[in-house]
């Protein structure tokens, strides 16, 4: 078998996924093996050349090379962070945080609703709320990347961004 660097990332971003996708598996009904095997596989040991690598080596687009350019407010090292959610906007905004920190959002206006803006591929959050001020909503993005987020009731909009960086 030959082994590649891109064979060992797509396992590991496999073994992390659910931690952005979450469990939406029903264990209530049983599994099945009823569909008919197919003769050619989706899947193979060799590389994928149509999807080139980013520059930090990560198989999908992450957009850490912006970093710099919004000077976040660092929270790396830290185990959790809070995010309060306001009418004027996302507070911190921007910020950095390791890749194993929990986010807790904290709603401070009622009937506000957090959505993806923009995303790495392999993350499938879709947010959270609306949520009434004083709720909140906990979560870990365990892929590195940029994270445009936006929230709002439908009237008024704000937006905020996060860098996932790998936890040194």
């Amino acid at each position: 078998m030959n082994t590649t660097r891109r064979s060992l990332l797509a396992v590991g971003a496999a073994a992390t996924l659910a931690g952005c996708l979450g469990d939406e598996s029903n264990d209530d009904q049983p599994e099945t093996d009823d569909e008919p095997e197919s003769e050619e596989s989706d899947t193979d040991d060799e590389p994928d050349d149509d999807e080139p690598e980013s520059e930090e080596g990560t198989a999908w687009e992450s957009r850490l090379e912006e970093l710099e350019e919004y000077d976040p407010d660092d929270y790396t090292g830290e185990s959790e962070v809070e995010i309060r959610l306001t009418a004027d906007g996302f507070e911190p905004d921007p910020i950095a945080v390791d890749d194993t920190a929990d986010l807790r959002w904290h709603w401070e206006v009622d009937g506000y609703e957090l959505y993806p803006v923009w995303t790495p591929e392999p993350c499938g959050w879709d947010g959270a709320g609306p949520k009434d001020a004083g709720e909140d909503h906990l979560w870990q993005f365990p892929f590195e990347g940029k994270y445009e987020l936006g929230a709002g009731d439908g009237d008024e909009e704000i937006h905020g961004t996060i860098f996932v960086v790998e936890e040194l």
